[in-house]
């Protein structure tokens, strides 16, 4: 929804105790856990909901779980489609690994988020739509300064803290560290591609298809849901030179080469949309004084694997808490009083995304090796999944991938 006129001019006199900028997993979450507590929260978007969001829309096994840590259950209806089974690609090789119980759900973002939103202004959180954030800054006359967040349209938010939940490219992080470095940032081409448009005898409607091989330092994927398949590329920023050439070759991969099916690509080719994502691992600051960041926006998504909202909602809880805790004892949301988040963050999020890096970093230096592990050992595979349903760590997983490389690298002298 828009702001209406008296929204925003209610809105603009008013100091609230929290403002979240940005309306995603983590903002939302934020939100609702400050707004359930009694604080005044108001959560602005440059977007109006519901509203279409570029991803691939795996809600992990593990996702969901942290869902539940928050108080909320995933709603049967919310997933299109449940995945059962994973295939992974390359080249002429194929491994195919089947679960008994789903271990990611695909959803649309547009009605996940929108669910999240819902229980968030349930919870009597504020929400304004086509606030467009431009600049956040901090209000010196009073002490403890409050904080400003500027709009686009010249509105003026103030409130004691701010969280930055606007993504990769966020406008809050700016007013505390430097932009990501390409290295840092992934790019990501996708789209929901309704099902009669792409008759591909590959995919199927109960697994995860992953392709390696199009892109360096990056995957292609195929996630099935109800009535569309989520397609996509997606790879290092500093390693994806042509991205819309990569993407043709990947489609074309998928439905064959010949000229009809090349015309077909070519109109499938403008449906994608881009989107960045944070691939650095764990970055800190994520808070100064009267700011905090979270999900994308504090460089919390899987550098091997892309996973974004996993993190988006363990972050937003644990951001709530601490920002909670600070408020409610009467404390000023300086960095001191806010760093409980940041130790939280850095001892639950930032070992996995540490270890994820240097795991991606080895597999994409060197990725015939760990392929040929990969896709000749189904129950090795299946380990690694493992990951997606939080029954193990990247840095459990570390050790006997070493020893399984040095075993092969000896025995191919």
């Amino acid at each position: 929804m828009r702001a209406s006129t008296q929204e925003v001019q209610k809105t603009y006199e008013k100091t609230y105790d929290v403002i979240i900028v940005g309306a995603g997993p983590a903002g939302s979450t934020v939100a609702r856990l400050c707004a359930a507590e009694g604080l005044e929260t108001l959560l602005l978007d440059k977007k109006e909901f519901p509203r279409e969001k570029p991803c691939g829309g795996g809600l992990t096994l593990a996702a969901v779980n942290e869902l539940e840590k928050t108080g909320l259950d995933l709603p049967p209806d919310i997933p299109e489609a449940k995945a059962y089974m994973f295939r992974a690609f390359s080249g002429h090789r194929r491994i195919e690994v089947s679960f008994a119980e789903p271990y990611c759900y695909l959803v649309k973002r547009a009605t996940f988020d929108a669910f999240l939103l819902e229980k968030a202004r349930a919870a009597g959180a504020c929400f304004m739509g086509g606030i467009d954030v431009t600049e956040v800054a901090s209000e010196t006359v009073q002490r403890p300064p409050l904080m400003q967040v500027r709009a686009s349209n010249r509105l003026l938010f103030k409130g004691r803290v701010v969280v930055g939940a606007d993504g990769a490219l966020s406008k809050v992080a700016k007013a505390i560290r430097r932009p990501l470095p390409p290295k840092d940032t992934g790019f990501c081409l996708s789209a929901d591609i309704p099902k009669e448009d792409f008759r591909n005898p590959i995919s199927t409607d109960t697994g995860l298809d992953i392709w390696y091989g199009f892109v360096p330092h990056g995957y292609g994927w195929v996630f099935p849901k109800r009535e569309t398949y989520s397609i996509g590329l997606g790879a290092s920023l500093s390693s994806f030179r042509n991205p819309k050439a990569a993407l043709r070759e990947f489609l074309l991969k998928l439905k064959g080469s010949d000229n009809e099916t090349t015309g077909e690509v070519e109109a499938l080719a403008k449906r994608f949309k881009g989107h960045f994502i944070p691939i650095g691992g764990y970055i800190e600051p994520v808070v100064a004084d009267g700011i905090v960041l979270v999900g994308d926006a504090a460089g919390f998504a899987d550098p091997f694997t892309g996973e974004g909202i996993r993190y988006a909602i363990t972050s937003g809880r644990l951001a709530a808490e601490a920002i909670i805790s600070c408020l409610k004892k009467g404390l000023p949301p300086t960095r001191y009083n806010l760093l409980p988040y940041e130790r939280a963050a850095k001892t639950t999020i930032g070992p996995n995304l540490r270890y994820a890096k240097w795991l991606g970093a080895g597999f994409y230096r060197s990725p015939g090796r760990l392929l040929d592990i990969y896709f000749s050992d189904p129950e090795a595979c299946r380990v690694c999944l493992g990951i997606l349903t939080g029954d193990t760590t990247y840095r459990a997983l570390l050790k006997p991938l070493i020893l399984k490389v040095g075993r092969r690298l000896i025995l191919s002298r």
